[in-house]
């Protein structure tokens, strides 16, 4: 019988060992945060997501890597609309989400085609300071609580053929004073939904010859760059 319980110890000693060599402790420390990801958005916006991806958080290089356990990126997807979250399981001020984003830049073009009286146009937004690009956190639901409360937004307006005098007639206090907006009119419209050129040019729109017009408001202020 002792030889029995003896190699039972044994066993059991060479499973755990095992378990933990192929990665047990990060199973669990998915299925948690992946958990929290869940319970997370179904009290915030009242439906059940489906999880498509995940990773854990990157661990800095002062940190020791099982500290990439404490967090991670969790992708949901909820009736055909893919988003994605940051999830400290074991913090609940430490999760953000970017589900609004697409509401938000469909409500801010529906906004500019209005005011700006023009059809073919491209809006996108960044803001939140969170771990995630559009981010925010529970507190902010809806797309007014995101125009009123979210940190660093900065909107980014596309047209081809502006009418210059639409523009000087916005008042664009009414998107928040401390909102960053900037309308870039661009020569070919092969240019005008490219995110990362928009941003690039928005910064020094005299340099570069696919620019017709750009006008940038910060702190309330508008600077205008015409040729």
């Amino acid at each position: 019988m002792s030889r029995i319980l003896k190699n039972i110890a044994i066993a059991a000693a060479v499973s755990l060992f095992a378990c933990a060599f192929t990665g047990c402790g990060e199973r669990s420390a998915e299925r948690k945060i992946k958990s929290a990801a869940k319970s997370y958005i179904s009290e915030k916006y009242g439906f059940k997501p489906k999880i498509t991806d995940f990773s854990f958080r990157h661990a800095g290089w002062l940190e020791s890597n099982s500290r990439k356990k404490d967090a991670g990126y969790v992708t949901m997807e909820h009736d055909g609309h893919s988003f994605e979250a940051y999830i400290s399981a074991d913090s609940p001020d430490a999760r953000w989400d970017n589900y609004m984003e697409a509401e938000t830049n469909e409500r801010l073009t529906g906004y500019f085609s209005e005011k700006l009286k023009f059809d073919d146009i491209y809006v996108w937004a960044t803001y939140g300071g969170s771990f995630i690009r559009c981010g925010v956190p529970a507190d902010i639901v809806t797309y007014e609580d995101i125009m009123e409360k979210a940190e660093m937004m900065c909107i980014y307006v596309s047209t081809v053929g502006l009418d210059r005098e639409s523009v000087r007639a916005m008042d664009m206090s009414e998107l928040g004073e401390k909102t960053e907006i900037c309308i870039v009119d661009w020569k070919s419209a092969e240019d005008m939904r490219n995110d990362d050129l928009i941003m690039t040019v928005s910064v020094k729109p005299e340099f570069d010859n696919r620019v017709s017009s750009c006008y940038h408001w910060q702190d309330g202020k508008q600077e205008t760059t015409e040729f």
